[in-house]
């Protein structure tokens, strides 16, 4: 291979490094959720554009406390006006407006206070998307928890099919009760496919809140424990005040309200205009010293806000959105108390559920499947009795996952209406 094209090789290695070294996680990989979260917000493309426009928002403080551009006139004579010193031929002159005392300041914070505005609905992006991958990244693990169970009791049903073909070919038992376990296995195997259908839409809507193809393979998610909650509905509360971003942008719109309220207040004050005006004057024909001699002059302008109609439309209007911001905080906080409030009840309520499933249901319905297969074994119970454990047992399985995952569902929900991270992983 010529040294040329060896470089072109290395070179596409290269370019390509981060493609072909950072394959995605396969099936019976684990994926931890903190990852998840860090790639999408480092490629979430609604977190992008939220960012950008933040960005684009601070860029506008420094115009908005910027003087206007000076103005620079030229004025040529077509035809020459005589003067006493000579016919005047070229003029220029340059002026600059000041507005006046306070309007840059009040346009420089109105900028500024709508630059935090949209800073807060940045982060309040950031933490719906946070909020949007967990609990895709819950539901998938329930999703895998479930496919899981049904296998297992899958394989338990085709223990007892055995058993019923057993007890048939004995002479013990009946063909209907082998056919009811063929058909509760297909049922099963029904039941699996719908979940692993389940599976590919959750894994493709994580994928597409990490900006990846929906294709892309994810791992299984990791096990884990319930996170307890420290907090009561009161500090719930007051921390929402202090750090739901929805809030604080309201917050801050209110006070960018106030100061569009007061610089619409300025306007009823004149600007003022300065100038420099120098007009080349061509020699003439007098005799006198000054003959031929450049003029110049300085010039001092204000506007007249006479319009008192237009002056006052602009205060009402700004006192309107002034209380327009008002009662958008009021709602929002409103809004955030109700969130808090129903996140907090289903965390405790699934909370409570966990642990009947833990602590009852599920020991009462493997005893009960226990007793009934030794009682079939032995002819005591019919085989529909030993199908009714069976189904008590997996749907009773599936559902303490997922109270699990409803439950850590529920705390993203809150740590979303709060604003912040309540529990530590």
């Amino acid at each position: 291979m010529s040294g040329k094209k060896s470089f072109i090789l290395l070179f596409v290695l290269f370019v390509y490094s981060g493609t072909l070294f950072a394959e995605p996680l396969v099936e019976g990989e684990t994926v931890a959720l903190e990852n998840l979260i860090n790639e999408a917000l480092k490629n979430n493309p609604e977190i992008k554009a939220a960012r950008e426009r933040w960005k684009a928002a601070k860029e506008k403080i420094p115009q908005a406390r910027s003087m206007p551009d000076p103005k620079f006139g030229y004025t040529y004579f077509g035809e020459s006006i005589e003067t006493r010193n000579g016919p005047q031929e070229n003029a220029y002159n340059l002026s600059q407006k000041f507005p006046s005392f306070g309007k840059l300041s009040l346009r420089g914070e109105v900028a500024n206070k709508q630059a935090k505005v949209v800073e807060e609905q940045y982060h309040a992006t950031e933490r719906e998307i946070i909020a949007q991958v967990k609990k895709v990244h819950y539901e998938l693990y329930w999703v895998h928890k479930a496919i899981e169970i049904t296998e297992e009791i899958k394989d338990l049903l085709e223990k007892f099919e055995k058993i019923a073909e057993t007890r048939y070919a004995t002479g013990k038992g009946y063909q209907q009760s082998v056919l009811r376990a063929q058909l509760e296995i297909s049922k099963l195997d029904d039941r699996v496919l719908v979940l692993k259908q389940m599976k590919t839409t959750v894994v493709a809507r994580l994928n597409t809140l990490m900006n990846r193809s929906p294709e892309v393979p994810l791992g299984r998610p990791e096990d884990f424990e319930t996170s307890e909650l420290a907090y009561e509905l009161d500090t719930l509360y007051g921390l929402g005040e202090k750090n739901r971003q929805e809030v604080s942008a309201a917050n801050f719109a209110v006070e960018k309200a106030k100061e569009v309220h007061r610089l619409a207040k300025r306007e009823y004050l004149p600007d003022f205009t300065a100038g420099v005006k120098y007009i080349e004057i061509g020699s003439g024909d007098s005799m006198t010293d000054d003959s031929g001699q450049d003029a110049w002059m300085a010039t001092l302008s204000i506007n007249l806000p006479i319009w008192r109609s237009k002056l006052r439309g602009g205060v009402n209007e700004a006192k309107a959105e002034l209380e327009a911001s008002t009662n958008k905080l009021q709602n929002m906080r409103n809004m955030m108390y109700f969130q808090i409030k129903d996140a907090h009840f289903r965390l405790t309520t699934t909370k409570d559920l966990i642990e009947l499933y833990r602590d009852a249901l599920i020991p009462q319905a493997e005893q009960s499947l226990n007793s009934t297969e030794a009682g079939y074994e032995t002819g005591k119970v019919t085989f529909l009795d030993l199908l009714d454990s069976e189904r008590a047992l997996l749907g009773i399985k599936i559902g303490y996952y997922r109270a699990l995952a409803d439950y850590e569902k529920n705390l993203a929900d809150l740590e979303r209406a709060v604003g912040i991270d309540l529990v530590e992983k």
